[in-house]
C-alpha cells in the first residue's frame, strides 16, 4: 500500500478499514498492528506538542510521511473509523530515558499499540510511570477537531523546512 499513489493508498487504506469492520476487536488490533507495521518510519516529521500541525486521517496517509507518532495516529485512526470501540491517543514524554511514546489506547488501555512491535494487552508498562503524559485525546478530538486547512498547513511546513 504505501508505495501506492495517494489515491492508491486511500482506497486501500478505506479497503482495510472495511476488512476489519467486521472482526472481532482481537482480530481487528492485531491485523491493524501489522498493518501500520509494515508502514515505513520516516524521520520525525509531526511534534507531539503541536496538535495543529497533526494531519487528519486523509491527510496523513495522503502525506505518506510515518514517523513515530504518524504511526500511532494512524493505528488509531484506522480503529476509529472502522469500529465504535473507544480509542485514545496518548503522548508521552520519558526524559530519563530521552524517549517519545506515541501510544494507541484501544478499549480503555485493554490494548496499547505503537509501543513496540508487539501488543501490550492488560499490562502496565513500567516506562510509562517514569514519564510525563504531554497530551491525551479521545477518538472525537482527533477526529472531529482535525483542522481542514491542509493546504495552509502544508505551506507553513514547507516554510519551516527550508
Amino acid at each position: 500500500m504505501w508505495n501506492l499513489d495517494t489515491q492508491g493508498r486511500l482506497s486501500a487504506w478505506r479497503n482495510f478499514r472495511e476488512t476489519i469492520s467486521s472482526l472481532s476487536l482481537y482480530e481487528a488490533v492485531h491485523e491493524t498492528n501489522s498493518f501500520w507495521n509494515t508502514a515505513p518510519i520516516s524521520n520525525p516529521y509531526y511534534t507531539q506538542d503541536i496538535k495543529k500541525d497533526w494531519p487528519n486521517p486523509w491527510e496523513l496517509v495522503a502525506d505518506n510521511h510515518y514517523d513515530n507518532l504518524a504511526k500511532g495516529l494512524g493505528i488509531c485512526y484506522t480503529i476509529a473509523l472502522s469500529r465504535s470501540e473507544n480509542c485514545e491517543f496518548r503522548c508521552y514524554n520519558n526524559r530519563k530515558r530521552s524517549a517519545n511514546y506515541n501510544l494507541a489506547w484501544i478499549d480503555n488501555g485493554k490494548y496499547v499499540l505503537n509501543f513496540d512491535l508487539s501488543i501490550r494487552v492488560n499490562r502496565e508498562l513500567e516506562e510509562l510511570t517514569e514519564s510525563t503524559l504531554i497530551a491525551s485525546y479521545t477518538k472525537e478530538e482527533i477526529i472531529n477537531e482535525s483542522d481542514s486547512s491542509y493546504k495552509k498547513r502544508w505551506d507553513e511546513r514547507a516554510v519551516r523546512f527550508r
